[in-house]
């Protein structure tokens, strides 16, 4: 893969402060923009269809090496533990997706340089392990299974463990920490047992 330079670029949206989208390109940022405030059929598109409002540049960096700079933004948690996140669009949160953690991004980005073997593309994004099969063969020994439905690591499933708890997390997640979130909460991180959810009792 050919080094190629450019420029990553954060894009923020009025109708939502904590919205903010980031990319790539090796054309210029106004050029790119255009295109995210057209096609909207895209996620970025979308959100303009949806509120009426086009997105607007906030910076943009040049890069030496846009596939290295976009390895580097996208290669930390908590992305590097859900490769199934297949978005540059990000609402801030306060927890993980903050202004602090778009900035440590794009601080790496601007800093990785160029890969020192040109003839070889910057470390791939981990390929997610999908479909059922897959779920039931993580979950197999833990006495957790699923309930309603299967996702693909972002669809939040309901599961039941053996003691009868029933919680609705994405299996990516739970297939991280193959424990039940209620009788074992220290086996989970602070981030991902605060995305736990439990459905109301009738």
């Amino acid at each position: 893969m050919a080094v190629k330079s450019g420029y990553i670029y954060i894009l923020k949206h009025p109708s939502d402060s904590s919205l903010v989208k980031v990319g790539i390109t090796t054309r210029g940022p106004s050029e790119r923009l255009k295109e995210h405030n057209t096609d909207l059929k895209a996620q970025a598109g979308k959100i303009v269809a949806k509120t009426g409002k086009k997105w607007e540049l906030k910076e943009a960096h040049k890069v030496p090496d846009v596939y290295m700079a976009e390895s580097a933004f996208h290669d930390r948690y908590p992305l590097s533990d859900m490769p199934f996140l297949k978005s540059e669009v990000f609402k801030m949160d306060n927890q993980i997706f903050t202004e602090d953690w778009v900035r440590e991004g794009i601080n790496l980005a601007t800093s990785v340089g160029i890969r020192s073997d040109v003839t070889q593309p910057p470390i791939p994004k981990t390929k997610p392990k999908k479909g059922q099969e897959w779920v039931k063969e993580q979950l197999k020994d833990t006495g957790i299974k699923p309930i309603k439905g299967y996702g693909n690591g972002i669809t939040r499933v309901l599961f039941e463990c053996e003691k009868g708890h029933i919680f609705k997390l994405d299996s990516g997640t739970l297939c991280r920490f193959l424990a039940c979130p209620v009788c074992s909460p220290e086996s989970f991180d602070s981030y991902s047992l605060r995305r736990v959810e439990f459905p109301h009792e009738n």
